[in-house]
């Protein structure tokens, strides 16, 4: 019962947004986040990322608060390993 009640609160501080990242991403270099903004986002978030290693998420270095959005912006992030990333907002930071 416990993993329901973790499960249902990530969802519950978690939001959706349009997020795009140019294909060919070089490790260590810096990399384009933006973020596509539509009028039901929130305009305070936190950016995580999450690197997917072998069916779970382990979360990487990568934070940022988002304040005031109201326009399409982007952000710039290195990732240090290769591998599928996860890019995830949440409406606090923790």
């Amino acid at each position: 019962m416990p993993w329901i009640f973790i499960f249902m609160m990530l969802i519950e501080l978690s939001c959706s947004l349009r997020i795009t990242v140019p294909s060919g991403v070089l490790i260590g270099a810096n990399t384009s986040i933006h973020l596509l903004y539509s009028d039901n986002d929130p305009s305070n978030f936190v950016l995580r990322t999450f690197l997917n290693d072998e069916g779970r998420l382990d979360a990487s270095k990568f934070s940022m608060s988002v304040t005031n959005f109201m326009k399409d912006t982007v952000f710039y992030a290195s990732f240090a390993y290769i591998g599928n990333y996860s890019i995830m907002a949440f409406l606090n930071s923790e």
